[in-house]
């Protein structure tokens, strides 16, 4: 029977590893069949990114061809015009000029085609070196990874390098070279490249070097000319393109800077200020020296303006690039006018300048209140104020003139009058001049006029927040205020506190007092005049700041049923202010188990609080009662179904189908439990039938 057995296995074995075997044959096939898909659709895709790159080509040569632009792929690339002209246009240009994406890798899609590597070169069919069909034909070099197209193996001719010369002259013909000097003719730029480029020259790109744009000069010969029309302050650097694209060196046109200059001066005008900035008229006087300035039509020129500087008819100053000139002596001044070209020169208007130094050093004012006393800058006064100003020197041959202001502003015109009646606060300044308007002025002076008549004061007192009466207790300090009618006044008021008639706190501008003791308090009230003082009312402040204690009787604390009052559990202390005590709840419950809270309240408003317990209580009844226990517990083998000798048939002896001579097996399967000693012990407890629950042998609600 066990033979049998064997040999149905081993036909199984034979018969799975067939399975395996045909299974395999299947999948290599699948794979072979899948990966020839696999390349066949990545070559399908290498052919749609080329024929997408050709088309992006084909689509930049076309725009260059159609509005002849000469920005982006087109000012570095010609159309090729015949079978001599080619251009290899790289897929970063095309990318750079949005004409095309980047190319993604048709083997690996997370990477891409290289831009710098992969091309389209692009030629012309023509057999003519004079034809112009533009019968374009590409061949493309796409560069993907391991992938090359084709045509990438093909050779191209690298040229040889080559040298761009760059000659600048005054005329067409080149005859006359430019020296490099200012000047308002046109120049002309000579563009030519040394022996060394391959087939022919295209192109010509050149540019000021302030400039980042090039301009394009498309040739078919090794040289090229540039007409300079316009005005010009830089270095033109040029350089040359063959027919296979490839760059010559960079040359400075002249081999340094191109100056032209085409402006025509108009018109040139003197103005004038003096010192301190201000502007000054023709043939006006002043008092130090002055600055001449030429304006000239146009503001600007290519070149510098120059100027050249006559007095009374006597140049006292040469061409320089000043457009000033410091006037220390009186006379008739003009310039002369020409730029860097100099062939121009036009001449200023006639300017008369008339100077004298004489100085007022000082302006001083003076106040008196309308009753005669003096008065000085700041003080405070009740009425008109009379100012005088007083120059230094004291006389002047054209006579004083006197201009006053208030708080920066002119409050009157020029005139003789030296003085001025000011009616209202204000800052007060005079200006003070004679005829040559050589002026000075004061400093401020400062008056101050409060007409205000004070009616009342009156003090209210404050705790924290809350408003709190006279000759009533506070529990902290009293912040006293002193009220005024009229509520304000211009000088302010000032404040002097007393308490029970001594100054606690002397004059200042603070309308409040903070009371810290207790007294009867005053305040007297004046203005910035000081010519009134009045006093307030008397406000007594009183004080108790001790917060009340409470002593605790029994906590705590046990009654039966009767009544209490929970007053008598505690005993409060207070202040001078005095005070009072209730507790929550005022009296006993009779039954339960509660807290009481007892709150002593000063007269001064402070409390405390404490709180104890209440417990109302009867005899607990006790319940006898015995209960079993286990011990000396640990883990054993049970057979729940009783035992049997070994030799005796049986499914399970030891749990693993062996049996042992004279060994008792189970005649079930057997189970792992616990076995314990039993015991017997006292849990009697105690009960409360009416009501509560028992602590102990007590019952308490």
């Amino acid at each position: 029977m066990m033979n049998e057995k064997k040999r149905d296995y081993a036909f199984t074995l034979i018969e799975l590893l067939a399975v395996v075997v045909i299974l395999g044959i299947l999948l290599g096939i699948a794979t072979g069949i899948y990966m020839s898909y696999a390349a066949d659709s990545s070559d399908r895709s290498y052919n749609i990114a080329e024929n997408s790159f050709k088309d992006a080509t084909m689509a930049a040569m076309e725009k260059c061809m159609a509005d002849g632009s000469t920005t982006g792929i087109c000012a570095s690339h010609n159309v090729p015009q015949n079978q001599y002209d080619f251009e290899l246009v790289y897929l970063r240009e095309l990318i750079a000029d949005d004409f095309i994406d980047p190319i993604k890798n048709p083997d690996d899609t997370e990477e891409f085609c290289d831009p710098d590597k992969s091309y389209v070169y692009v030629s012309n069919r023509a057999d003519m070196e004079t034809s112009l069909n533009y019968d374009l034909y590409y061949k493309i070099c796409l560069v993907c990874g391991d992938r090359r197209s084709e045509y990438c193996d093909e050779e191209i001719e690298v040229p040889a390098d080559f040298d761009t010369y760059c000659d600048v002259f005054y005329d067409e013909g080149f005859t006359t070279p430019y020296d490099g000097a200012w000047t308002d003719q046109d120049l002309y730029l000579r563009f030519t490249v040394e022996e060394g480029y391959k087939l022919g020259i295209s192109r010509f790109l050149y540019k000021n070097s302030k400039q980042t744009a090039w301009k394009k000069l498309d040739v078919r010969e090794p040289f090229g000319m540039v007409h300079l029309t316009k005005d010009i302050d830089d270095k033109i650097e040029v350089k040359a393109y063959d027919d296979l694209n490839q760059v010559g060196s960079t040359a400075i046109c002249g081999g340094n800077t191109i100056r032209i200059d085409k402006t025509i001066l108009k018109s040139a005008k003197i103005t004038a200020k003096e010192k301190d900035g201000k502007a000054l008229a023709n043939d006006t006087w002043a008092d130090d020296d002055v600055t001449l300035t030429v304006t000239v039509d146009p503001k600007k020129a290519t070149s510098k303006y120059l100027y050249r500087w006559y007095k009374d008819g006597v140049m006292i100053k040469d061409w320089d690039t000043s457009s000033s000139l410091v006037v220390t002596e009186d006379g008739t001044y003009k310039a002369e006018v020409t730029n860097e070209v100099r062939k121009q020169v036009i001449t200023t208007n006639e300017f008369k300048v008339k100077i004298d130094r004489t100085v007022i050093t000082k302006a001083t004012i003076t106040a008196k209140e309308k009753n005669g006393n003096a008065l000085t800058s700041g003080k405070w006064t009740d009425d008109d104020v009379t100012l005088t100003a007083t120059p230094t020197p004291g006389t002047t041959k054209s006579g004083y003139l006197y201009r006053w202001y208030k708080d920066g502003k002119r409050i009157n015109d020029w005139s003789s009058t030296n003085t001025y009646v000011a009616t209202s606060t204000g800052k007060y300044k005079v200006e003070i001049t004679n005829a040559l308007k050589r002026q000075i002025v004061s400093d401020e002076f400062q008056v101050n006029i409060d007409r205000t008549v004070i009616k009342s004061a009156t003090i209210t007192g404050k705790q924290g927040s809350s408003a709190i009466a006279s000759n009533s207790w506070a529990k902290q300090d009293v912040t006293l205020t002193a009220t005024i009618d009229p509520k304000s006044t211009s000088s302010g008021y000032l404040y002097k506190w007393y308490r029970d008639g001594a100054v606690v706190k002397d004059w200042s501008s603070s309308k409040t007092y903070t009371a810290t003791v207790n007294g009867t308090y005053k305040v007297e009230v004046t203005n910035g005049v000081r010519r009134q003082i009045i006093t307030s009312n008397n406000f007594i402040v009183k004080i108790d700041r001790k917060t009340p204690t409470i002593a605790v009787g029994s906590n705590p604390l046990s009654l039966g049923n009767g009544d209490y009052t929970f007053t008598n559990n505690v005993a409060p202390s207070y202040g001078d202010s005095g005070g009072n005590i209730s507790c929550n709840p005022a009296n006993s419950r009779k039954t339960g188990t509660y807290t009481v809270t007892c709150t002593a309240t000063s007269g001064s408003g402070l409390t405390s609080s404490v709180s104890f317990t209440v417990r109302h209580s009867y005899p607990a009844t006790r319940v006898g009662k015995t209960c079993t226990g286990q011990r000396n517990c640990s883990d054993c083998t049970v057979c729940t179904c009783g035992h049997h000798r070994c030799g005796d048939d049986g499914p399970n002896c030891d749990g693993h189908g062996n049996c042992y001579p004279d060994a008792m097996c189970c005649n079930c399967a057997e189970t792992h439990g616990r076995c314990c000693d039993e015991y017997q012990y006292d849990c009697s407890y105690y009960t409360c039938p009416n009501g509560g629950s028992p602590n102990g042998s007590t019952c308490y609600f």
